[in-house]
């Protein structure tokens, strides 16, 4: 009695193999493609064709072309005639006006060495030669103070804010001074090999000394 689909056991068996079925197959197959190879052989020799000889040599007529002739000359426009004008026109007469007289300057030996334009910036009233103003030599500061002002003043010359560049005696207590492009590379990108740890201490380095020596603008 055979057994429903839900009665077959779940185990895989290895299924049986008819050898006599597979045998026909296999013969059915090289029987075909015999026969195939045999209706192709027969078709291709009833293709084939021969030549066909022409009744007569191709004939070549060579036609000279004829020569061009030129063309004809365009012809020339009549010229437009030319009335005289009835009014007489009469150019404008420009009015010209002598120059006002030059009036001489008192002329002294000096000015007439080395001319009138550069006495007035070379020499004093009294004739003698002008030097540059001299500035004073700063001051040595006195007491610590002083030493500041002075350092505040130079700082402020520069165009920076003295208030950016104080240092209080917590510096060290707040973390390092570095870009963030510094930070996240020492942070993240060393545990993979694209930090440049010598370069980030550099960098660090730099900033620190330029913070000790006395101004290190915060931007």
């Amino acid at each position: 009695m055979p057994r429903g689909p839900w009665q077959r056991s779940l185990r895989w068996q290895k299924p049986e193999i008819n050898r006599r079925r597979l045998a026909l197959g296999i013969v059915f197959a090289i029987v075909m493609t015999l026969i195939e190879l045999a209706g192709f052989v027969t078709g291709m020799h009833r293709s084939i064709r021969t030549a066909r000889q022409a009744d007569r040599p191709i004939e070549v007529s060579v036609i000279d072309l004829a020569p061009v002739q030129p063309l004809p000359p365009e012809p020339q426009p009549a010229a437009l005639p030319v009335r005289p004008s009835r009014i007489a026109v009469t150019p404008p007469q420009a009015r010209i006006e002598p120059p006002p007289p030059a009036t001489a300057e008192p002329q002294t030996t000096t000015q007439g060495r080395i001319g009138p334009g550069a006495a007035t910036g070379l020499f004093n009233a009294d004739g003698s030669v002008r030097l540059p103003e001299r500035t004073g030599a700063p001051a040595t500061p006195a007491n610590p103070q002083q030493a500041g002002q002075q350092r505040w003043a130079e700082i402020r010359q520069r165009g920076e804010n003295p208030l950016d560049c104080q240092r209080t005696r917590f510096a060290r207590s707040f973390r390092r001074d570095e870009t963030a492009g510094d930070e996240v590379a020492r942070k993240y990108l060393a545990w993979i090999g694209l930090a440049d740890g010598a370069a980030i201490e550099r960098n660090a380095a730099q900033r620190e000394g330029r913070a000790s020596d006395g101004c290190d603008p915060a931007r």
